[in-house]
């Protein structure tokens, strides 16, 4: 790393360029990994997490429950969620980006296609997802429902079914 950088926490490659993310709310992207251009996140709070779609757009969010949305990986803009939003997790799945937690003791998860319109996904459970990934092209959270711990599975990636 070029000297005068500060600390990357994270470094993914988004399909169209590197995306480092820092402890201070900080970005820098590269195309190479050589020369490094900080970009404007808004934030200052310490990142926790990315997904990207592997064409360059990128979902982030931070310890704080920020969340940041990129269509090139250079302009960010905050994604708004209900207020008290918990947000543990954001991934990319068969053409959607996600983002999980909880808020007022349900779990939160909104769904999009491109990053600016976001759609609710609702649970009849009380609890929140701690977190998500992906097994073998199916979309999965984990979290604490009820004082107990559940894996949700939804094998089409809408959760309109899950077990």
């Amino acid at each position: 790393m070029a000297t005068g950088l500060p600390a990357f926490t994270q470094v993914i490659w988004s399909g169209t360029l590197f995306i480092a993310l820092c402890a201070t709310g900080a970005i820098y992207t590269s195309p190479t990994g050589a020369v490094w251009t900080p970009q404007t996140s808004g934030v200052t709070s310490s990142f926790a997490g990315i997904a990207v779609d592997g064409a360059g757009g990128a979902l982030a969010y931070t310890v704080a429950s920020e969340v940041l949305f990129s269509a090139d990986g250079v302009t960010w803009a905050p994604v708004s969620l209900p207020s008290g939003s918990s947000v543990s997790g954001v991934t990319y799945l068969g053409g959607y980006y996600y983002v999980l937690g909880g808020v007022s003791g349900a779990p939160l998860m909104y769904r999009s296609a491109n990053g600016t319109v976001w759609a609710q996904i609702t649970f009849a459970l009380a609890g929140a997802f701690t977190y998500v990934t992906t097994l073998a092209g199916s979309f999965m959270a984990l979290g604490l429902f009820g004082n107990q711990p559940k894996a949700l599975v939804s094998p089409d990636n809408t959760f309109a079914s899950y077990m």
